[in-house]
């Protein structure tokens, strides 16, 4: 068995249950510090892994020291006491942390869903395959073992189920293969995501029914009226010019993209585009109107 320095040895090497972070080996070798040092026996300094940045070549061509992007990393060299790594910075928030995994090019059905329909800007969508989920449990995995996320803020998020098996990460996602679409405020702040699987996800209800679901609400989490970045920009060009328009209140994102990108006039009324993700849409945590629907609908002179 390969023999690290002494100040290494604290942590646990690499096996079926918990494989290496870089190079994804289930048998015994690589090697986490206690401190969340990640010593790949196979990893060289030109490999690249989202969510870890390369420190430095181990002594006699052993591999590669690595550690989580999010820390601020200082190693002390053998004559000094311990390697020691800095508090980490606070997280970003969960869904941020999806949306910033997934691809920003489209695949499967998808390109030819949103050409079919229209849709010439697609920026409002990601995708998310099975490489950037494993990457993404991994990460979180590894946040979690850090304590920048708790369990709390992890199940709160509704995206993340913890795995109570023996095998895997300690947290699976819950998003399928697929789209994941952006949901932002009107300052264009991303608020959450929803999923749109590559393959509709079969639910039973109440137990004998089965139902075909094509967008997935993360779990718990309230509901957002969907603004698309359009309908944005336009709103406050009109807010600024104090100009009257239409607004049409649809159902969902595609729905509300596709007229958004190419319908700007309905008559003399410019028009603006609100989706909403269901038929509770409109409704805020408090049972009335959505404080984000509240000034879109007090301005506009007209609604539809």
């Amino acid at each position: 068995m390969t023999s690290f320095p002494p100040s290494l040895t604290n942590g646990y090497r690499s096996r079926k249950q918990h494989p290496c972070p870089i190079c994804t080996e289930k048998k015994k070798g690589c090697k986490v510090t206690d401190t969340g040092l990640i010593l790949c026996l196979r990893a060289n300094r030109n490999t690249q892994i989202l969510g870890y940045r390369y420190i430095k070549d181990l002594q006699d061509g052993l591999g590669c020291m690595f550690v989580p992007e999010d820390h601020e990393q200082s190693y002390t060299h053998n004559n000094q006491t311990k390697d020691q790594l800095r508090v980490p910075r606070p997280g970003i928030s969960l869904p941020r942390l999806v949306w910033d995994h997934a691809s920003c090019i489209l695949q499967g059905r998808f390109p030819q869903k949103l050409t079919q329909a229209g849709i010439w800007d697609s920026s409002y969508c990601r995708y998310l395959g099975e490489e950037e989920k494993r990457q993404l449990e991994n990460h979180v995995h590894q946040q979690w073992r850090n304590g920048v996320y708790s369990d709390g803020l992890i199940l709160q998020s509704g995206l993340f189920r913890q795995n109570l098996g023996v095998l895997g990460y300690r947290w699976q996602l819950r998003i399928p293969v697929g789209r994941v679409l952006g949901i932002f405020d009107l300052q264009g702040k991303l608020m959450g995501i929803r999923s749109n699987p590559e393959v509709p996800v079969k639910v039973k209800v109440k137990g004998e029914t089965t139902k075909l679901l094509k967008y997935l609400q993360p779990k718990g989490v309230p509901l957002h009226p969907y603004l698309p970045k359009v309908s944005r920009e336009r709103l406050q060009k009109l807010w600024a010019s104090q100009t009257p328009y239409l607004l049409v209140i649809t159902e969902g994102e595609d729905t509300t993209e596709s007229p958004a990108q190419n319908i700007t006039h309905l008559g003399e009324l410019p028009v603006v585009f609100v989706g909403l993700p269901g038929v509770d849409g409109w409704l805020g945590q408090d049972g009335k109107l959505h404080p984000q629907l509240h000034p879109i609908i007090q301005h506009c002179t007209h609604l539809v």
